[in-house]
């Protein structure tokens, strides 16, 4: 069952990036989503950022970071599983622990993932499906994902999951990164689709700033750490 559900979250992910829906932002959209951070992790960067209507939360938004970096497919995807691993994949996270499913393995792709985020409103922690590995692509490129979406309530309560205590209405409908390409170059696609289940106070334009934001700092991290490897 768990299996199922982290190659669920790779469906998730593949499906929204192939699904055409993406657009750019406008001009107005930039200049309200201005932060103190944008001139130093988005200005220059090379990072291009779309949206999309959200799934897991009504009149919200989904967003999408795409860069390209000089690198072999398979050495950026040991980068950021190097990442996932040690925990600096998801700014805000203040506490990670991960656990392969296939324990034996050697070539194991399924994790399950605790989170725990400090910057969204209020504490926020998810009990995780991911899938984090080589895929099958439309192109004779190579593709690697690591694709995370919540545990359903029934996974929840199979005996040793961990339970996360926060809001029960936060939810990862899916969040991820999608890289693409072959020994010379590889396109980075990293996206979140989130419900961080904030107060009503926080209007939606709000909650859609923090989730850019989010996804918009996750993949400067993934871009710093993989210059360092040019």
């Amino acid at each position: 069952m768990i299996r199922v559900a982290c190659e669920d979250a790779n469906d998730r992910l593949q499906s929204r990036l192939n699904d055409g829906a993406w657009k750019e932002e406008s001009l107005f959209s930039k200049v309200k989503n201005f932060d103190f951070q944008a001139p130093a992790r988005e200005v220059g960067q090379g990072l291009e950022v779309r949206w999309s209507p959200s799934q897991a939360r009504k009149g919200g938004h989904a967003y999408l970071v795409t860069f390209t970096v000089d690198l072999a497919a398979s050495r950026a995807f040991r980068v950021i599983q190097r990442m996932m691993l040690t925990g600096s994949l998801d700014p805000g996270c203040k506490v990670m622990w991960s656990r392969p499913v296939d324990t034996t393995s050697r070539h194991n792709t399924h994790y399950i993932r605790y989170l725990a985020f400090a910057e969204w409103f209020f504490s926020r922690d998810f009990c995780t499906a991911c899938h984090c590995g080589p895929v099958a692509s439309q192109t004779q490129e190579e593709c690697y994902t690591l694709a995370t979406r919540s545990m359903s309530q029934q996974l929840l309560e199979l005996e040793g999951m961990p339970k996360p205590t926060g809001e029960v209405g936060a939810v990862i409908e899916v969040m991820g990164v999608r890289l693409t390409g072959g020994d010379a170059q590889t396109k980075v696609e990293v996206m979140a689709d989130v419900d961080p289940a904030a107060p009503l106070v926080y209007l939606t334009s709000i909650v859609n700033k923090r989730i850019r934001s989010h996804t918009r700092n996750a993949a400067w991290l993934m871009q710093r750490a993989l210059k360092d490897e040019t």
